[in-house]
């Protein structure tokens, strides 16, 4: 299902019916709410659940954060997705988002009859080390997507998110762009301290390794999202997010062992 240039799909933990989770590259762990799995009597922070799958993936033994998915991509317990499914659960495989089709392909995959050539863009996997979940400890993988953006002709450092459904843009990024007078408009965004109103505005060009677009939606990243300790985890800027708004414009393979995002426009 494609929801806002969000993508979900099935996943079972442990054996329990399935359950939608959004396909989130811009989260290391995979998050589910516990009070939707009421039957499995999840511990809420930091766990391991015995078993995840999703289609013809079968994981074991996979660490998750159990905990409430309010704020987080605009999604509240008993509406919408149960779960975020984290880079950490994907980072050994290839990921087809069909946003026209609303499907989803780990693994191997067959493009389409009259599908248009691909554009290939490298990206370097980024980020993990040493972190604390609650009063856990425990080592994430890198698994942060970091691309380089052409952005109305300034090519500035971004992470591709694919649980965001816009253009997320740092905020001084963002007033250099609608310092030209272009319109404006306001963006429910929601983030780990709850729904703002933020600045939006569209961008008349992005280009990622020549694969262009124009008129793509951004907003002014809010304080709750702070870009500066994702900078932190990948040891250089990051200016912001590349999410559905552009994303959703073509079919997308996102393969992480080859480090490399296939974009073969609609």
């Amino acid at each position: 299902m494609v929801n806002n240039g969000v993508v979900s799909v099935l996943v079972s933990i442990d054996g329990a019916m399935t359950m939608p989770f959004v396909v989130d590259t811009g989260a290391v762990l995979t998050r589910l709410d516990p009070t939707r799995f009421g039957t499995r009597a999840i511990t809420p922070g930091l766990t391991q659940v015995s078993t995840l799958d999703v289609g013809t993936v079968h994981l074991t033994d996979v660490d998750v954060v159990a905990a409430s998915l309010c704020g987080v991509g605009m999604m509240c317990p008993d509406a919408g997705p149960a779960g975020l499914l984290g880079g950490a659960a994907m980072d050994e495989l290839a990921v087809t988002i069909d946003y026209q089709r609303s499907a989803v392909t780990f693994g191997a995959f067959t493009a389409p009859a009259g599908a248009r050539a691909p554009i290939m863009v490298p990206f370097a996997l980024e980020g993990g080390g040493s972190a604390t979940v609650g009063s856990a400890a425990l080592t994430l993988p890198a698994t942060r997507i970091a691309v380089d953006v052409d952005i109305e002709g300034m090519v500035v450092p971004m992470i591709v998110d694919t649980g965001s459904s816009t253009m997320v843009l740092e905020p001084g990024l963002y007033d250099s762009i609608v310092a030209d007078g272009r319109a404006q408009s306001t963006a429910n965004l929601a983030t780990v301290t709850g729904t703002q109103s933020v600045p939006s505005t569209k961008l008349r060009a992005v280009t990622l390794a020549g694969a262009a677009q124009a008129d793509v939606g951004a907003v002014r990243s809010p304080q709750g999202l702070d870009l500066g300790l994702l900078a932190r985890e990948v040891g250089h800027p990051v200016d912001g997010l590349v999410g559905g708004a552009y994303l959703e414009r073509y079919l997308t393979t996102i393969d992480y062992p080859a480090r490399q995002i296939t974009l073969r426009p609609y």
